[in-house]
């Protein structure tokens, strides 16, 4: 078990390495998230409402996480 998982310290090395980017990919998607609605909110009308605009941003957003990784 110790061949696949390693050592104390390398397991911390990596739990520490996968903790930031994570992090950091959700810090890039929440700025990407804010900029996207400030961008549809030029495009606010009778039809198209706030929420129908926050809940296009939240699945684009999703799609662009994906991308990211």
């Amino acid at each position: 078990m110790k061949l696949l998982l390693g050592d104390i310290v390398e397991r911390n090395i990596s739990y520490r390495i996968v903790k930031s980017l994570i992090l950091v990919t959700l810090v890039i998607a929440g700025i990407d998230f804010i900029f996207l609605v400030l961008n549809e909110l030029s495009g606010l009308q009778k039809d198209y409402k706030q929420e129908e605009n926050y809940s296009f941003c939240y699945f684009q957003v999703r799609y662009k996480i994906y991308y990211m990784f």
